[in-house]
């Protein structure tokens, strides 16, 4: 196993973290942007969130952020007000389901992943970053 992988595993075993992607940042040269507070999404919530022309969906996960994708790749669907169980969120419309930690596409009927962006936390701003 690489030490990239083994750090990765690492960070997303770790409790003390917004969602394991903070390791991918290392290798990215996007820009961060405030789009929520820690208070405005509760545990176990989704919130849909803009940034730019980006509809991007925002998961609390037992206290811990990620982001995806805003828009199920099957027709369409606003993953932001799926049902979230654990770190799987299903599509309201049509029941496709993603990990919210990758973006990967779990069932039919969505045909490919959704975008995932690294979430990180500056105080209490949860900020989001774009490539």
């Amino acid at each position: 196993m690489g030490v990239f992988r083994r750090r990765l595993d690492q960070a997303r075993n770790t409790t003390d973290r917004v969602g394991y992607h903070s390791l991918l940042g290392r290798f990215s040269m996007g820009t961060f942007h405030k789009v929520a507070e820690r208070k405005d999404l509760p545990p176990g919530q989704g919130k849909a969130v803009e940034v730019g022309d980006l509809e991007i969906a925002l998961f609390n996960v037992d206290g811990v952020f990620y982001a995806i994708g805003g828009t199920c790749t099957h027709r369409g669907g606003p993953l932001s007000e799926g049902s979230l169980d654990g770190t799987t969120v299903t599509c309201p419309w049509h029941r496709a389901s993603f990990d919210v930690c990758t973006g990967k596409n779990l069932s039919p009927p969505a045909p490919q992943e959704v975008a995932c962006y690294e979430v990180r936390m500056d105080g209490e701003e949860i900020q989001v970053e774009i490539p």
